[in-house]
Parts: C-alpha cells; structure tokens; sequence
C-alpha cells in the first residue's frame, strides 16, 4: 500500500507540480490544516494552468 499524499490549501503550484511530477500520482487531494477534503488537483488542471499563464 502507497502512502497518502495530500497538498495543503496552502502550498503553491510550484508544490503541486513537484508532487505530481515526482511521483507516480497524476491526482492529489488537497486538505485544509484540519485535514478536511477541500478538492483534488490533477496533472491535466497543472497544464491548462500553464496554457493559460502563457
């Protein structure tokens, strides 16, 4: 079994590439400091992000 991994409502989208990109993970939830769901961002959200700044 592979552990968790979550991002924070506070990390940036610099920490969510590098997770994303670092792993075999291409979707991590995100949870608030009490741990609450609060969304999922995936590979595919990362890149039209990037489409968009440019």
């Amino acid at each position: 079994c592979k552990d968790l991994r979550t991002l924070k409502t506070t990390d940036s989208v610099r920490d969510a590439a590098g997770e994303l990109a670092g792993g075999s993970f291409h979707a991590l939830p995100v949870v608030d400091g009490e741990n609450r769901l609060q969304g999922i961002v995936t590979s595919t959200d990362l890149v039209r992000y990037l489409l968009d700044q440019y």
